[in-house]
């Protein structure tokens, strides 16, 4: 028997920046943007963290050029600890 359950598009979230980027086309997947603390407060880094805990994404991208130490050493932290991977954009 075939399973029939619908899979989600593979997500990727990048972190950093202002939104102003290009990234290759993901086949049958997508991204979502999570501004830089500097460009949009803490909100974003807070809602990015709490969706990568909810196993909404599969892969994280840091622009770390854009981003915090600290931001971006709280993300990868907590994708370690999830197991999810990261790529890093200089």
């Amino acid at each position: 028997m075939t399973d029939v359950t619908p899979r989600r598009p593979f997500r990727v979230a990048v972190l950093g920046g202002d939104g102003r980027f290009t990234l290759p086309d993901l086949e049958g997947g997508e991204y979502v943007h999570f501004k830089s603390c500097r460009y949009g407060g803490n909100g974003p880094l807070k809602r990015l963290a709490a969706s990568l805990r909810q196993g909404s994404f599969d892969r994280v991208v840091l622009m770390i050029r854009w981003n915090s130490h600290s931001a971006t050493e709280k993300i990868r932290a907590l994708c370690k600890q999830l197991e999810i991977p990261v790529e890093v954009i200089t």
